[in-house]
Parts: C-alpha cells; sequence; structure tokens
C-alpha cells in the first residue's frame, strides 16, 4: 500500500491523507461471523476528498471472477455505515457455494457505484457481468451475461441470460430496500440432457431423455425479508413430445405453487401414446397431505428415475401392458413414514423373475415403509391365487395372511427369490396343488422366514428319497420355514400314497448346514415288488412292506447319509433264498419261497446297510442273519446267515445251526453263499 499525504491539509480542515493506492493486494470484508467477501490481487487507486471517497480504479478477483470498479462514497459527518444484514451473508454464502465449480476464462465485471454512507436509499450503481467459454460442474455455458442496476432505493436485475448448447435460461427481478420486498420472473428453454452430469440421482433418467422440442420453463417468486417475510412461488413446466429409452411420451406438464410452507401440484400430467398419468397434490404446512393419483401410462421409460436401489427390481419386472393405477393419497407431514396411498392396480400380461402372469390385481395400502395387498388375484399357467399379503421394504419380506393358490409352486417360487426357488426345488408337485399361505418369507435370505403352507395335491409329487424319485400321491402335507429350515410333512393321520401303499413322511432340509432329515415315520401295504424293482432293479420279489426309517445328510449326495429303520415284509416271495437254500443243500420246501414273512432292523452309513438283525419266516424254517449290503456297490459283505426248523422239531436242530452257517458276498442279484470259515462254496 502507498499513502499519498497532504501535509498541509490540517490547516485548511483537509485529510492529511488524500490518496492511497494498492498492489496485489488482499482484502477482507466481513459480513457476519464465518462469513467474509474475499478478494485477490487487488489494484486500486483512491482519492480522499473533503465528505467523500473517490475509487478511481480498482481491479481484482472475486469469486472466481475479473472485477473492474469505479465510484464514489459519500461521507457526511454523524452517518455510519449500516451493518452488512443476514441477506447479505446468505447471498454469499450461496455465491460461493455455487460459483466454487465454475471453470474456464475468468468472467468480468465492470461496476459504476455512487453512494451515501447511511443513506442506502440514495445509492447507485450499475453492474455488468460477462462470460464466455465456461463450464459449470461438466456443462458448458458459451456465453453469459447478467446487467444490474441500483437506484430510488432499489435493485433490480435487467437482465440475467446464460446461454447453453441447446436452449438458455433467463430471468429478471428487483428488490426493494425501502420496504423489504423482492421479486423473481425466470424462463428457460434448455434441453434437459445436458443437465445429466450435474443432476446426481437422476442421471441416468437424463442420459435417456430425448425431446422434439425444448422443454418450456418459467416461473415467479415473491418474497420479503423484513416485517413482511412473505414468499410465494409459483412455476410451470411444459414438454410436448418426448422420449425416454424406447418409450414415446406425448407430451407433460407440471405446475405448482407454494408460500413456503404450504404448497401445491395442480394438474401434474404426462401423456403416453395411448394412456396418462394424473397427479394432484397438496399440503397445508402443517400436517395434512392430501392427493390423487390415476395412471395407465406405460412406465418402462421412467425406470432409471427410480433410482440405483429399484433396479434389481424393474430389471426383473416386464411389462407388457401398462398397469392400470387409482390411488388416493393422505399424510399427517411430508416425512415417507407419515403418507398413506390407498387405491387399487390392475395388470395384465405381465412376468415378474421368470414367471408368467396372465392378471394381477388386488386393493393396496402403501403406508409405514410397507405395501398392503388385499383382495388379490393372480392368473399364471392356468392356476389362481387370491386373498391377503403384506410386502415389507425394509428388510424386505412378504407376510402371508391366509394367501390361497392353485399356482405352481416350484415355478412361483421363483417369486420369493433365489434361495427360497432353491429350497423349494427338490419338490416336484404335479397338477395344481391347492395351497394355503400363512406367515413370513424373508425375502433377503438371511433366515428370519417364519411360514406355513398347507398343500392339497390329490395328484402329489415327484421326491427323490435315497437316490431314487417317488411318485408321492394323494398329499395332504404342511410345509413350514423355520430360519433356514423347511419341514416337510404329511399331515397327522393322512399319509400319503407311494409304490401301491401308504406312508407318514416328514423332510427336514438344514439350508445353512445343507443336510437333510427324512423320517418315513409309517410304511403301510407298500408292494416289495415295486420298491425292490426301483432300488436294486430285481424282479421276483412279491410282498408288502411296512416299517419305518430315518435318514440324515446332505441334500445332494445320499450316498453320504446316515440312518436306521425297521423294516417288515408280509406274504411275500424273496427269490434271493433259494441261492442260500441251494448253497446248503435244504430242500426247497424248507426254505419255503412263497409265502415268507420277513423283519430286518438295520443301520445305514455312506451308503452302506449293516443289517443288525435279519427274521426271515416260512412253513417249515426261520432263517436269520446280519452283516453289511453296500448299496453303492450292489455287493455283501460279512453277511452271515442260519436255518432252523419251526416249532419244537427245530430244538434239536438249533444246535445243528450254530455250527453251520453261511457267509454271502457278491451282488445281491446273484449272491454267492459258502459255509463260514471254509473255502467250499
Amino acid at each position: 500500500m502507498e499513502l499519498n499525504l497532504n501535509w498541509w491539509g490540517w490547516r485548511d480542515r483537509e485529510p492529511i491523507i488524500s490518496g492511497a493506492e494498492l498492489r496485489d493486494a488482499d482484502v477482507a470484508w466481513p459480513l457476519e461471523e464465518g462469513v467474509q467477501i474475499n478478494a485477490r490481487r487487488v489494484e486500486a487507486v483512491v482519492e480522499f476528498r473533503p465528505g467523500e471517497i473517490l475509487l478511481k480504479r480498482g481491479q481484482g478477483q472475486v469469486l472466481g471472477f475479473d472485477l473492474n470498479i469505479q465510484g464514489r462514497v459519500g461521507l457526511e459527518a454523524g452517518r455510519e455505515m449500516a451493518a452488512p444484514n443476514v441477506l447479505w451473508a446468505k447471498i454469499w454464502r450461496d455465491a460461493e457455494r455455487g460459483l466454487k465449480e465454475l471453470g474456464g476464462p475468468a468472467p468480468k465485471i465492470q461496476a459504476e457505484f455512487d453512494l451515501e454512507v447511511g443513506r442506502p436509499e440514495s445509492a447507485k450503481a450499475e453492474v455488468l457481468i460477462t462470460g464466455s467459454g465456461n463450464v459449470w460442474r461438466g456443462v458448458a455455458l458459451p456465453r453469459m451475461e447478467a446487467r444490474i442496476t441500483v437506484g430510488n432505493g432499489m435493485t433490480k436485475l435487467e437482465k440475467l441470460r446464460i446461454q447453453l448448447e441447446k436452449g438458455e435460461l433467463g430471468a429478471s427481478g428487483w428488490a426493494n430496500f425501502k420496504t423489504g420486498l423482492g421479486g423473481l420472473n425466470y424462463h428457460s428453454d434448455a434441453d434437459l440432457k445436458q443437465f445429466e452430469k450435474v443432476a446426481a440421482a437422476y442421471t441416468a433418467g437424463l442420459r435417456n431423455w430425448h425431446s422434439v422440442q425444448p422443454p418450456q420453463l418459467s416461473g415467479d417468486i415473491e418474497f420479503g425479508w423484513k416485517e413482511n417475510r412473505k414468499f410465494l412461488w409459483t412455476s410451470r413446466l411444459e414438454v410436448g413430445e418426448f422420449r425416454l429409452g424406447k418409450t414415446v411420451y406425448r407430451g407433460l406438464k407440471l405446475p405448482w405453487v407454494t408460500d413456503g410452507e404450504k404448497w401445491m401440484v395442480q394438474g401434474f400430467q404426462i401423456l403416453g401414446e395411448n394412456g396418462s398419468l394424473d397427479v394432484q397434490l397438496k399440503f397445508d404446512g402443517k400436517a395434512e397431505l392430501l392427493g390423487s393419483i390415476r395412471s395407465d401410462l406405460d412406465l418402462e421409460g421412467f425406470q432409471v428415475w427410480f433410482g440405483a436401489g429399484a433396479v434389481p427390481f424393474w430389471e426383473s419386472l416386464q411389462l407388457r401392458s401398462p398397469p392400470r393405477i387409482t390411488a388416493q393419497v393422505t399424510g399427517a407431514g411430508l416425512n415417507l413414514d407419515l403418507i398413506r396411498a390407498e387405491g387399487r392396480v390392475e395388470v395384465q400380461n405381465l412376468s415378474y423373475k421368470g414367471v408368467e402372469m396372465e392378471e394381477l390385481a388386488g386393493n393396496v395400502i402403501l403406508a409405514a415403509r410397507q405395501l398392503t395387498v388385499k383382495d388379490l388375484k393372480v392368473k399364471s399357467s392356468g392356476g389362481e391365487g387370491s386373498g391377503d399379503f403384506i410386502y415389507g421394504f425394509r428388510p424386505e419380506k412378504v407376510k402371508f395372511l391366509g394367501t390361497r393358490s392353485t399356482l405352481p409352486i416350484r415355478e412361483f417360487s421363483t417369486i420369493f427369490g433365489a434361495k427360497f426357488h432353491r429350497t423349494m426345488e427338490p419338490y416336484d408337485f404335479q397338477g395344481r396343488p391347492t395351497v394355503v399361505l400363512q406367515g413370513e418369507v424373508d425375502l433377503e435370505g438371511e433366515g428370519r422366514s417364519d411360514m406355513s403352507a398347507k398343500v392339497l395335491a390329490p395328484e402329489g409329487m415327484k421326491y427323490k428319497v435315497a437316490g431314487k424319485v417317488l411318485d408321492f400321491t394323494g398329499m395332504d402335507m404342511v410345509v413350514e420355514v423355520k430360519g433356514r429350515k423347511v419341514f416337510v410333512r404329511t399331515e397327522k393321520g393322512k399319509p400319503a400314497s407311494v409304490l401301491g401303499g401308504r406312508v407318514e413322511v416328514q423332510v427336514e432340509v438344514d439350508g445353512a448346514e445343507k443336510r437333510q432329515t427324512t423320517e418315513i415315520r409309517k410304511i403301510q401295504g407298500v408292494s416289495f415288488a415295486r420298491l425292490v424293482k426301483t432300488y436294486f432293479d430285481f424282479e421276483g420279489y412279491e410282498g408288502k412292506f411296512s416299517g419305518n426309517i430315518s435318514l440324515h445328510g446332505p441334500t445332494e449326495n445320499w450316498r453320504e447319509w446316515t440312518g436306521s429303520g425297521r423294516l417288515l415284509v408280509d406274504e411275500g416271495v424273496l427269490p434271493g433264498m433259494g441261492a442260500f437254500a441251494s448253497a446248503m443243500n435244504a430242500p426247497a420246501e424248507w426254505v419255503g419261497l412263497t409265502d415268507q414273512n420277513a423283519d430286518m432292523d438295520f443301520d445305514l452309513a455312506k451308503g452302506k446297510l449293516e443289517v443288525k438283525k435279519l427274521n426271515i419266516e416260512s412253513t417249515l424254517v426261520v432263517t436269520t442273519g446280519q452283516g453289511v449290503y453296500d448299496m453303492k456297490e450292489d455287493r455283501l459283505e460279512d453277511f452271515v446267515m442260519r436255518q432252523n426248523l419251526r416249532g419244537p422239531a427245530g430244538v434239536p436242530f438249533f444246535i445243528v445251526s450254530q455250527m453251520f452257517q453261511y457267509e454271502g458276498s457278491g451282488s445281491l442279484k446273484n449272491p454267492v453263499w459258502k459255509l463260514k470259515g471254509t473255502d467250499e462254496k
């Protein structure tokens, strides 16, 4: 800083300092605590005269703008400059925040002023702001121009014009510092697509935006900052034909009005090629939100506008015809937890997570971050679902309230998530079983499910037991999902039909451990011939099979299963005993190949059946044995058998039978028997 001194000025009551010159200085002017105007690289020539200060030349950088300013400040005795108010501090903060990311050549500010300290109403000024070739957050600004005038106690924005690559923004306004009132009028015909880089969550939506003519935006703002703190903002957005992705729309209009507390959207409308969306909303500024929604609009183009979090939902949904939606909106505030929308949704010909549906309709209530659906009706693949359910968003879950369905179970389970579908995949239901659902399904796969389903399946299901697929028919069963476990059981007292007999079954699948437990609690009248043919491909066996079995092991590998059980055969024919009879030279009538009864206790471990006790009774003899049968290799191991005559005649032969025990080996279809402890066959 360089000062010019007037040594004799004191004698004539003139300022001793007659002038000053600043070179490459930084200047700060506080507006309020923590807020100040900063100017850098200031060059200024100031002249001090009696009662006034003249800024002959001032240059510097403010907010990234090159400043060129000159003017006069009147200093009448007794007057003081008013302290900066909150309004100016707020304006400055907003300007700093908005212009921080302005790039390109520095815009220019040229200003001339004439003001009297303590009399702001008499101030006069003219400011011209120009710029070219600038960029703001990636948006090109080829030209900018603003002209501001101050006089008669008013500040006027005579002109604001920001030219964009496609279209422009314009505004004009005023502020009366005497009355504390102001206003702003704005308009725009800017193409929205060029704002995609600054649209944050709406970037993806604007990227897909294409309009024949640019949108027309206009509005007026009235405001006050003294005693009358009024505020009124009215605006309107209109667009002609536009396209979002591949979906064409005929037009859009969005009018709104607000006083800063109350607001209203009256007549928001989007016109599609064959449908439309109409929305009315108003809020009283306190605790009442009212509105209505009606739509038969094709929503495909708006998918990306729902944000990244909704992408998985929209990717799994295919709407081949626009949904019909009507709803009334009420609320006690603007928080989502306080808003309620109640209405009806009807959709034809859709697909969700790969499941085709001819129809979906229901009365809906959206409130408290959950969707309640009443009187649901779903048609798919010849089946139908009806009833009520509640869909929760956070966490994502579905609660069934007695929902009834004849939909294909395994195919439709995809809707409830991949994990739930994998859980239900082993149960291949035939026909259209009737299912009644009650309880909650965790769609996030975190093990929070607690759901039961009653299934009436006259045509039954195909289900793999110990590596073989069996046909169960006439089934009344219950499916329960508890956490990561699934329980499937026949209804008590209502066994299912399989292999010509009846069985009561309970299956437990542990999803966390990937293990399965199968309990065949009661087997009655099962065809022994069909059972042996199914599991061993042996012919000639007959009889009625009964008993109970308990099996445990990995869901995908029955050979690793363990278990135990007790099995019985009545009125049987066991051809395998013929080879045993030949080995011990017993008469055929002793063995009694017909009308045999058998019972067996066993343990199963890793594909090997350990027969702990085997009794086979015919008319004349009782055959007993124990040993191991390798089911994987179809091989007898250490299998020892012996025979004794039935009744009193068998007593003297008992000691002999203990001495002559026969050991079996080879395939169960063609076993080889030899006297134990010898090499003779």
